[in-house]
């Protein structure tokens, strides 16, 4: 599983051999940075040139400066920044030219980001929703005098909360504005010139993309031409042409679809499966504007996971759960702690599909049907895992894990107060060959950010230091607080 260096390598490696010797140890960056979950992460060849690569929706410390990154082995080649935080990432292929290099695509807010060889291509934004026909009408009178701010905002309240007369009561299904919900946040003395700027303006309403994935145009090949697939904040389900970006098909679901998962081919036949925030799943099929059958589930979804032709799904009552697309349950597996995410292991040279479910207790569990085939264990909880070929390499697993305060024995802060959290840092593995004779830790300095104070002292293996702005405590590989990333070569 992880290896790290010197006691705490040994440590890790007896722990990751008693687990399964299937895994080997590959690489580990602490200083990695990386803030996401498995839906904003995704392994392809870019390029073209065989060379495949991580890409990372990174939400940042925070959920603030979220950033597109690039990794190529343990570095991070390219980082562009996010005008909104990232709700999925994924590749796929939008047409038939040579060179056959997949094109990426990133959602974010209300758009999905296209881009080619890493370079800005296509921008689909979402189309503008009808407003609130009370609200249109309260600006309108804004606009003309008729009302002053203080009534305005008296009226968006009791539309916002569908506390006002009948009419108002048959139009809360459509949200206000984002206009009206800034406008709403003000001080009373900043109403006045907020509405003289803004009423003139006409009203506009945005949805925002919730989920994505991407289904097969035509063919079955895994290079084939691919359609996204969107799910949005107002219950719906768009398919877009991979060429032109247009609207081939909308769909509408009773609730707002969380993660989608989808088999078959647009031009064909396909099903799509979403699990939603009502607690539900809804399977659609092709020419169908709404639901064909519905899956009705005892916890809330946490993950959804398509093998072969069965639904796995993962709920709040820590357990896995089989359907068939027909929502047949077929069998249920109680897992000994809280599921935090789920993905796909597929093993094409074996055949093999599998569902990989990450744990709060810091295990991730491999399944074939309800049968146990691994258990990989981590010093932390997995928070997102991605399979597939990275670099040269097939058969990786990429895992990020939350880190968690541990005895401080290694480096030791003299500071007056207690720590608190500072910032996330982030594990990542490599191939263990490319190391080059020393372990990855050996080699690996502490950096200190985020400070409690300037001019704390930092003991370092009986070295006392001087660091400006020091604050994190340490115990030789393990980092708090944190975030922890791994990657796993599989023996073929």
């Amino acid at each position: 599983m992880a290896a790290v260096s010197s006691s705490d390598s040994d440590g890790c490696r007896a722990e990751s051999n008693e687990a399964n010797s299937k895994w080997l140890d590959a690489h580990y960056d602490p200083m990695a940075n990386i803030h996401t979950f498995s839906a904003c992460l995704a392994l392809a060849d870019l390029h073209g040139d065989g060379e495949y690569k991580l890409v990372v929706g990174d939400l940042g410390p925070g959920g603030q400066q979220p950033r597109l990154k690039v990794l190529k082995g343990p570095l991070v080649m390219t980082e562009s920044p996010l005008p909104a935080l990232p709700a999925a990432a994924t590749t796929f292929f939008m047409e038939q030219h040579e060179p056959r290099t997949p094109a990426l695509a990133l959602a974010s807010g209300p758009c999905v980001y296209v881009y080619k060889n890493l370079r800005p291509y296509f921008k689909f934004s979402l189309p503008q929703l009808p407003p609130n026909p009370l609200e249109q009408d309260l600006w309108n009178q804004a606009k003309e005098d008729q009302i002053d701010p203080l009534t305005l905002k008296e009226m968006l309240e009791s539309i916002r909360c569908h506390a006002g007369p009948s009419l108002c009561r048959e139009t809360a299904e459509e949200p206000l504005s984002v206009q009206s919900l800034s406008f709403l946040q003000l001080e009373l003395s900043e109403m006045e010139a907020f509405v003289n700027q803004h009423k003139s303006k006409s009203i506009k309403r945005q949805t925002v993309i919730t989920t994505m994935t991407t289904l097969k145009k035509n063919l079955a090949d895994e290079d084939a031409v691919s359609c996204l697939v969107l799910g949005t904040e107002n219950k719906e389900l768009l398919v877009l042409d991979p060429e032109a970006f247009t609207i081939l098909a909308k769909m509408s679901l009773p609730s707002v679809p969380v993660f989608l998962e989808v088999s078959g081919q647009f031009d064909v036949e396909f099903r799509l499966a979403a699990a939603c925030r009502n607690g539900n799943i809804y399977i659609l099929r092709r020419d169908s504007k709404h639901p064909k059958y519905c899956i009705e589930l005892s916890a809330q979804p946490v993950g959804l996971v398509r093998v072969h032709k069965i639904l796995v799904v993962g709920s709040t009552q820590d357990s896995l759960h089989g359907f068939t697309h027909k929502g047949k349950k077929l069998w249920t597996v109680q897992m000994p702690a809280a599921i935090l995410t789920m993905n796909l292991l597929e093993q094409h040279s074996r055949g093999l599909q599998a569902v990989m479910a990450g744990l709060a207790n810091g295990e991730v569990r491999i399944y074939r049907d309800k049968a146990l085939l691994n258990v990989i264990r981590t010093p932390d909880a997995v928070t997102s895992l991605c399979f597939g070929r990275y670099g040269r390499e097939d058969n990786t697993l990429i895992m990020t894990t939350r880190a968690k305060l541990r005895e401080c024995c290694a480096a030791t802060l003299h500071t007056g107060r207690k720590p608190r959290p500072t910032r996330q840092v982030t594990w990542l593995w490599k191939s263990r060959d490319s190391l080059g004779g020393t372990p990855c830790l050996q080699s690996l300095f502490l950096r200190v950010e985020d400070a409690l104070g300037d001019g704390k002292s930092l003991r370092i293996q009986g070295r006392e230091q001087s660091l400006p702005n020091a604050g994190i405590i340490m115990r030789k590989g393990e980092f708090w607080p944190g975030t922890v990333a791994h990657a796993c070569n599989l023996n073929t």
